[in-house]
């Protein structure tokens, strides 16, 4: 009888020790909450309620505190009913982030661009969906300066290097020295890589512009690579394409993830002087950073050419000071890494792989849960 009274006694303290570090824990979880940079939002998914909402939230969206709890999403974003329709749409329940740009409407009317995030949870068998909010207009202000700085150069530079081209060409018609028609050869040929430059940049600044209504899309990588491959045989019959590839591997990424590859697929190619040999895979990959498991559906691009200089890794690198592309892949590259990330996607490059290769720039993508097999005329 003594023995049960004593187990009573140690139990009852084992639980108020427990109840005491769960409060502790809900003290800490609260205080995270309310005192974070970022807006939150909890959301009820059964009939889209605002559950919960932090300061910050009422502070971005110029509510009173508490006045967001009752409300609908669909309250903040009237003007893109849409498009917050396809972000909750493609919510998983394994709590995978969902990112993009919607301009919310405060309560004055009057809308902020921002930067929405939302994953799935489940809270006391209750469907939910957190979302966080974070203030985007300096940066869309900065933006939107930029893209216009960008589209009067482009369209000045293909102008300018055009008129320059002609008029070289015209000198090179009435030249008979050959030293200086090399010369004249030369200077169109870079005439024609600065066209060249500003047209990728354009196309690049275009597939960041439409990424945020690809939500919800899929790509068989497969059959993206399958048919690179088979054009870059036919423009490069000296080059050897080796491909180490599953029957299916789809990823959350719209048609665009193309011209990713296909820049890595060009780049492995023109930069050998050689018999050019390349080798893509797709594997699959699980990384963890800061005890979180990541599985990634992996695309690898081999090759064995003069390698990337350090200094054109070093661009991809925020923390690093920019340096000159003088190789010629640098912008390539920095290419892939925005629109890669664009998926929520990873860049990684080895530049002393196994294999007997030079260079190994390897693209992870988010897969699909069911690998849904997706045809070309999908993508």
């Amino acid at each position: 009888m003594l023995s049960f009274g004593r187990e009573q006694r140690q139990l009852k303290n084992e639980l108020e020790q427990s109840q005491a570090a769960t409060e502790q824990i809900k003290d800490r979880l609260e205080l995270i909450f309310d005192n974070v940079n970022d807006g939150i939002l909890l959301v009820n998914l059964d009939d889209m309620e605002i559950v919960d909402a932090n300061r910050p939230a009422h502070e971005l969206l110029r509510y009173e505190y508490g006045k967001l709890e009752g409300m609908s999403p669909y309250d903040i974003h009237p003007h893109e009913p849409e498009r917050l329709r396809k972000l909750t749409e493609v919510l998983q329940p394994d709590g995978g982030v969902i990112s993009d740009n919607l301009s919310c409407r405060r309560s004055d009317g009057s809308t902020m661009p921002a930067a929405v995030s939302a994953s799935r949870t489940d809270l006391d068998g209750t469907d939910l969906m957190l979302v966080t909010i974070r203030d985007n207009t300096t940066r869309e202000q900065y933006r939107t300066q930029v893209d216009l700085l960008g589209r009067v150069l482009r369209h000045n530079l293909r102008n300018d290097m055009t008129a320059v081209m002609g008029q070289l060409d015209a000198v090179k018609r009435r030249c008979d020295d050959p030293k200086a028609e090399d010369f004249l050869d030369r200077s169109i040929q870079k005439c024609r890589e600065l066209i060249d430059t500003g047209d990728k940049t354009r196309k690049v600044n275009d597939i960041l512009d439409s990424e945020r209504d690809q939500f919800g899309r899929l790509v068989n990588l497969v059959t993206v690579i399958e048919e690179l491959v088979a054009e870059y045989e036919k423009g490069y019959p000296d080059a050897t394409v080796e491909t180490d590839l599953p029957a299916s591997a789809t990823v959350r990424a719209s048609h665009n993830v193309r011209w990713a590859i296909e820049n890595l697929l060009e780049n492995a190619i023109i930069h050998d002087e050689r018999d050019p040999r390349v080798h893509i895979s797709i594997d699959s990959e699980t990384t963890e950073t800061e005890g979180q498991r990541t599985v990634w559906t992996t695309v690898t691009v081999a090759d064995e050419g003069p390698g990337i200089p350090e200094n054109e890794v070093s661009v991809l690198r925020d923390d690093t000071e920019r340096t000159p592309i003088e190789h010629g892949s640098g912008l390539g590259l920095w290419i892939v890494q925005q629109i890669v990330e664009a998926f929520d996607g990873q860049i990684e490059i080895d530049r002393d792989p196994d294999g007997g290769f030079a260079t190994a720039v390897t693209v992870r993508l988010q897969p699909a849960e069911d690998n849904y097999a997706v045809t070309s005329g999908d993508y």
